[in-house]
């Protein structure tokens, strides 16, 4: 029966939850009716079940099962059930999702203390689930506590619970955010150091976030010295990190941001090269990136020559983001013929969505708004009435 459910709950299928819950109930059934123990659920048999709806992001349903768990005499739950709903509420779309992380993190311990099993307590995979879920909301202060909590009860963190610290950080609104990232890099360092774990070692998702929560406050130099640390400690950056970098100098004030994205650009072209590592590729992000810093100066011509010079054969192939980008540019721009060029590039976009069937190049919201702007700039009033009376305001 486990092996049946396992094999469910591991499937695409919708209904997978349904057909464990049924097999479940069939066990049980079984059991009763033939007397045979040897049939009835255990601890692995019902987390099976909790899985399947955690998989689903169906946090109700997969702590209904747990209810029937603890319930069940027979069986003596274990910290994987309890970790499988919190996973479960940590992916879902649920407000107060932290709230009941917590709350089950808390049922835990009390329950590890009051029967004795020291199977419930929870491991460092429990508090970095509740971490997580903070984290995805930008609940930084909450999700560090969490941590603090982890380390007060003798569980030391990973790798995972520090990346995922500082992406509460930098997903949160705090304008200090890449300072807190930092102190938490330093901190891990220094307790990779003193523990000797090599679990604790700060990997490119930690530096990353660090770089993220810089780049999102166009902070590049902050960023651009925390890549330079993570090569200096020997840790390969990806096409993420230095997409970050590149995010931060676009968004940043300075005048020669283009040509530090361009120069980053062609360094991760090399890196990729001579370490034969494919993650360093430059991607769609990575170009775009740098048609963006050109689109923030209004230096439409070089952001288009970006667009077009695209590795197309690596599989590097423009989308609505970077058209968009592109027509941003020339919105940034004082050419007078912006407003003809945007609807261009509007009409270029729209032909690759419709003729060639490419949903990811299909003008959207953003789109629309650019185009209609560029007219509105230059007084051309009527033309964004004309366009608003089809439909594109």
């Amino acid at each position: 029966f486990n092996t049946v459910m396992n094999a469910w709950s591991k499937s695409i299928d919708f209904d997978a939850p349904e057909r464990c819950k049924a097999l479940l109930l069939e066990m049980r059934q079984l059991s009763e009716e033939t007397g045979d123990e040897n049939l009835a659920p255990n601890v692995v048999s019902y987390t099976t079940v909790i899985d399947s709806f955690a998989h689903s992001g169906r946090a109700e349903d997969a702590e209904e099962v747990l209810r029937q768990l603890l319930a069940d005499l027979r069986v003596e739950p274990n910290v994987r059930s309890f970790n499988c709903v919190m996973n479960a509420w940590s992916k879902s779309e649920t407000e107060d999702a932290p709230n009941q992380c917590r709350r089950l993190l808390r049922e835990m311990i009390e329950l590890a203390a009051r029967t004795g099993n020291q199977m419930l307590m929870p491991n460092a995979i429990a508090y970095t689930t509740v971490i997580d879920s903070y984290a995805t909301r930008g609940r930084a202060q909450e999700a560090e506590s969490v941590m603090r909590e982890m380390i007060e009860a003798s569980i030391l963190p990973t790798t995972f619970t520090f990346s995922s610290v500082m992406n509460a950080w930098s997903k949160s609104e705090a304008e200090d955010a890449p300072d807190q990232c930092m102190r938490l890099l330093k901190e891990q360092k220094e307790m990779a150091d003193q523990t000797g774990s090599q679990e604790l070692k700060p990997d490119v998702a930690c530096y990353s976030a660090v770089v993220d929560s810089c780049a999102t406050r166009g902070q590049a130099q902050a960023a651009e010295m925390v890549l330079r640390d993570m090569m200096k400690d020997g840790v390969l950056p990806n096409a993420i990190t230095f997409n970050g970098v590149m995010k931060a100098w676009a968004k940043s004030d300075a005048d020669d941001a283009p040509e530090n994205c361009k120069r980053l650009l062609q360094e991760m072209k090399e890196l990729s090269e001579s370490t034969g590592n494919s993650s360093l590729v430059p991607d769609i992000v990575s170009h775009t990136a740098l048609i963006d810093s050109y689109a923030e100066r209004g230096r439409a011509e070089e952001a288009e020559a970006v667009l077009r010079d695209m590795p197309e054969e690596l599989g590097v192939i423009p989308d609505v983001h970077s058209f968009t980008v592109v027509m941003k540019a020339f919105l940034n721009s004082a050419r007078e013929d912006s407003p003809d060029q945007c609807l261009r590039l509007f009409n270029e976009i729209q032909r690759l969505g419709e003729e060639k069937g490419r949903k990811d190049a299909l003008p959207n919201e953003v789109t629309y708004r650019t185009l209609i702007s560029t007219f509105a700039k230059h007084g051309r009033r009527e033309e964004v009435d004309h366009l608003s009376s089809k439909g594109l305001s």
